[in-house]
């Protein structure tokens, strides 16, 4: 029972995480957040839209996320996933357009012909933070058989 709920809960944060990520492939953010009118269409903004959407989701699910939410916690963890294949499909882009993009711990070395500058990578920093967060859920959400305190 308790497993079939588990299951439940996994499938409904894809499904919400999958909806939420196509409306935001097809809303034109762009377009909201300048007072400028953008008239062309860039391979990155599709992946860049789902990415600022799925960062929105994510601290959502975050402040919400518990013990007693198991869906938002869920949401987290499949709202970070969406940012990190987000975040690479852009820098795939990036190194199709030119650019060499190296992936180093928690940030990416981007290299042009004019120089080169370090870039912090958003989505293996959500996806750390989200393990952690998920970790110290796990670790305290359990009572001890006394059910006074929770476990160390």
């Amino acid at each position: 029972m308790k497993r079939t709920r588990e299951l439940r809960h996994v499938l409904v944060a894809i499904a919400v995480t999958a909806a939420i990520a196509g409306l935001a492939v097809l809303i034109p953010l762009e377009n909201y957040l300048s007072k400028y009118r953008f008239t062309v269409f860039y391979p990155w903004y599709a992946p860049w839209r789902v990415g600022t959407v799925m960062v929105i989701l994510w601290i959502a699910a975050s402040l919400l996320s518990s013990g007693k939410r198991p869906l938002a916690n869920w949401v987290m963890l499949t709202s970070a996933v969406a940012v990190a294949a987000a975040y690479y499909a852009m820098v795939s882009i990036e190194v199709q357009n030119g650019l060499r993009v190296k992936v180093l711990p928690l940030l990416n070395l981007v290299e042009a012909n004019e120089g080169s500058f370090y870039r912090l990578d958003v989505a293996q920093l959500l996806l750390l933070l989200s393990a952690i967060q998920y970790y110290s859920i796990l670790r305290t959400s359990p009572r001890t058989l006394s059910n006074k305190r929770r476990t160390p």
